[in-house]
Parts: structure tokens; C-alpha cells; sequence
């Protein structure tokens, strides 16, 4: 009985690491496309925002926007004047409005963006920021997730131009797999 048992055990074990190798693709591949889709509704965001910005207006939010961003909703509880929070089933997304001054003292007006899974590890594991023109990810090191925990996050983005900061900028926005295809 010994010298057959050893080899069912062995079989069943190879089986059970198939299966768990199987199930952690399949989070992995879900994770990225979350990530993907995160990545591809900030480009829309920053798409609708541009053209408010560059007719001189102050950014309206994301009350606004909404019409032109099916699947995104308005997190009403935590908006605020100042700062605007909405969300699909993916990300998170706050739009801060400011007001820059140049040199010369002229203002105008111009917003950031922050972005973060509304579950860490689940729906992504990378946080998105559009600040100063640029767009940059980083690693979600505080495990920020929905509005749970380190809700708002901070704005401006200080730890983004930190030296040693885990943030890198995007070139051109990966978004080619957001359908999940």
C-alpha cells in the first residue's frame, strides 16, 4: 500500500500546484487589467480637463465631467470645494483645483489628479498622478485602498518629487489592454 500511496500523494500535489499557479495568473492578469483601465480613464480625465483649462476656466470637478465618463460615479460624501472624488470599480480618482501664479504674477488655473485602487492587490496595486503636466505611477506603499484607508490622499502629491520617491513618469500612457483582451 506504501509504494502506491507515495505516487497518488505526489500526483495530487503536482495537481493542487497546477491549480494554485492557475488561480494566482488569473489574479495577476485581473490586477493588470485593472491597472490598465485605471491608467486609460486618467488619459480620458486628463483629456476632457485640458480643453476647461486652456478656455482659462477653473476646473469644474468631476460633477462636470460625469456625463462624459460612463461607469464613473460621484463619491458626493467626500467632495468637497477644493476637491472632487469620484469612482468606477477599478480606481478611485480625486481632482484637486488650484490656482498657479507665474513670475510675472499672472494666474491661471490648473488641477491634479490622483488616482488609486479601490482595493489594494485586487484591483491594482499602482497609484496615478497628474500634476504639472505630468503623468507619473507609483507604488501604492501605504497600501492606500478606496476610501479606507489614508483617505484623502495628500494634494499636491509631496512624496512625488522626493528623491528616492517610488514614482516614475509616463511617457505615453499604456493603454492598450484595458479591454482585457
Amino acid at each position: 500500500m506504501g509504494r502506491v500511496l507515495g505516487p497518488i500523494v505526489f500526483l495530487a500535489l503536482v495537481a493542487v500546484s497546477f491549480v494554485i499557479r492557475d488561480v494566482e495568473t488569473d489574479q495577476a492578469r485581473e490586477l493588470l487589467q485593472g491597472e490598465a483601465r485605471g491608467r486609460a480613464r486618467c488619459v480620458e480625465i486628463e483629456a476632457l480637463s485640458r480643453p476647461i483649462l486652456d478656455g482659462g476656466n477653473a476646473h469644474p470637478g468631476f460633477g462636470a465631467l460625469l456625463g462624459d465618463l460612463p461607469g464613473l460615479h460621484l463619491l458626493t460624501e467626500a467632495s468637497g470645494e477644493a476637491i472632487s472624488f469620484a469612482a468606477d470599480d477599478d480606481y478611485v480618482y480625486g481632482i484637486s483645483t488650484r490656482v498657479l501664479r507665474g513670475e510675472n504674477g499672472e494666474s491661471r488655473h490648473d488641477y491634479i489628479l490622483r488616482a488609486w485602487p479601490l482595493e489594494f492587490g485586487v484591483t491594482g496595486d499602482l497609484e496615478y498622478v497628474i500634476q504639472d503636466g505630468a503623468f507619473r505611477a507609483g507604488r501604492n506603499k501605504l497600501g492606500r485602498s478606496g476610501t479606507e484607508v489614508g483617505f484623502p490622499p495628500p494634494f499636491p502629491a509631496v512624496e512625488v518629487d522626493t528623491p528616492g520617491a517610488p514614482w516614475w513618469t509616463l511617457t505615453e500612457p499604456e493603454t492598450d489592454d484595458a479591454s482585457g483582451s
